[in-house]
């Protein structure tokens, strides 16, 4: 979950300590900007909704919701999982400032378009969500361009583990 952006944007934020730079947050964004989409978000302390590529973020204030990441135990290449997604101009008009008011309406934006494409190939991808749902969480999806799945529950106790039927 934002792996090589989160420490592409600590370097720059420790390059700029080290070498008494004092770039601004703002400046340091930019430039994180140029590395990655999302490297900007990782200067942010806390939630935020981006839009554009990602590079406009605006911080925004969350419900608490308790989550559990699951990784499979196999990787997948971005570059296979990107090289493999068809980009398409399907839209969607939603108002995410106001969806996110409850845990309700969190999950029900849950959406990762690289999920299908990795899901063909990897049918546990489903399986493991199917797993987090029957436990309790109020969504589930797979996050980024890797198996990992994450999902959402309203209570740090889960109802029961994932792995029990």
């Amino acid at each position: 979950m934002g792996g090589g952006s989160s420490n592409a944007a600590a370097s720059l934020k420790a390059m700029n300590q080290l070498l008494k730079v004092n770039l601004r947050k703002k400046e340091l964004m930019a430039l994180g900007l140029e590395i990655g989409a999302d490297v900007p978000f990782f200067f942010l302390e806390g939630d935020a909704i981006g839009t554009g590529i990602g590079e406009r973020l605006k911080k925004i204030v969350l419900p608490e919701l308790w989550y559990v990441l699951i990784y499979p135990n196999f990787e997948v290449s971005t570059r296979w999982a990107y090289q493999n997604f068809v980009l398409t101009k399907k839209g969607f008009h939603f108002n995410l400032h106001k969806l996110l008011r409850s845990p309700k309406e969190i999950s029900s934006v849950l959406l990762n378009d690289l999920e299908g494409v990795v899901s063909r190939a990897y049918p546990q991808i489903s399986i493991m969500k199917k797993m987090l749902c029957s436990a309790g969480a109020m969504g589930a999806l797979m996050t980024g361009a890797v198996p990992r799945c994450l999902e959402s529950f309203l209570k740090k106790e889960v109802r029961r583990k994932p792995t029990e039927k």
